[in-house]
């Protein structure tokens, strides 16, 4: 069902959510390879490894989810959903010239899963998606409201970050991007509509308080075997 958001605020998060989004991805997480999920982490490792363009691998791999979530959302929501995950692919495939990474890869991380999160967040917050685990997401929610998003994406994420693993070995690295991502989604779709954060969400907050007072050396020694 859709709220009572106003156009102007529904486009402005949208425009937001999307420009966060791909500023995380192109200047932090891409550079040193690491996946955040999702279908969008997902794609971007078939265009990394097959070199396949992130709009098309996105369009295919969201056909199914979008044909679905036409049945249970409506068509504004449709409507919006693809027209987001277009724009979300442009903005991945523009031709930027070769960035050299601003930090070590477990800062990167950090920062991109963050950026990321607020950016998904702010589109989720539109009741929007950019497809894939952000959509299976409000799509579950919307028959099971006592799920958050967040948490059907961690679920569909192990999976991408199993992949990841598996090709790059970069598993500490992906994991903890999913985990904070997807803390961000929830933490900005509750502060944006005003909503209680769900616990699992405070758990991970309250781990990471507890994870930033070691060592960024430790971290990443960690990472690399």
């Amino acid at each position: 069902m859709e709220n009572n958001m106003s156009i102007r605020t529904r486009v402005v998060r949208i425009a937001a959510g999307l420009l966060f989004t791909a500023a995380a991805y192109v200047l932090f997480l891409n550079p040193h390879g690491i996946s955040v999920g999702g279908m969008t982490g997902l794609c971007v490792l078939i265009n990394h490894y097959l070199h396949i363009p992130n709009t098309i691998a996105l369009a295919v791999l969201n056909l199914f989810l979008f044909v679905y979530g036409w049945r249970v959302k409506g068509n504004a929501f449709t409507l919006r959903s693809v027209a987001a995950m277009f724009l979300l692919g442009v903005l991945l495939d523009l031709p930027y010239p070769e960035i050299t990474p601003l930090f070590g890869r477990g800062l990167s991380m950090m920062i991109g899963s963050c950026m990321s999160g607020v950016g998904y967040g702010l589109i989720v917050s539109a009741e929007t998606s950019t497809g894939g685990a952000d959509q299976l997401g409000l799509i579950v929610t919307a028959k099971c409201p006592r799920l958050s998003v967040g948490i059907v994406m961690n679920i569909f994420d192990a999976v991408v970050v199993a992949i990841d693993s598996i090709i790059t070995g970069n598993w500490l690295f992906s994991a903890a991007a999913v985990l904070f991502c997807n803390t961000f989604i929830d933490i900005t779709d509750c502060a944006a509509n005003k909503k209680g954060l769900p616990g699992w969400a405070q758990s991970v907050i309250a781990f990471a308080r507890r994870v930033s007072r070691l060592p960024m050396e430790i971290f990443e020694a960690i990472g690399a075997n």
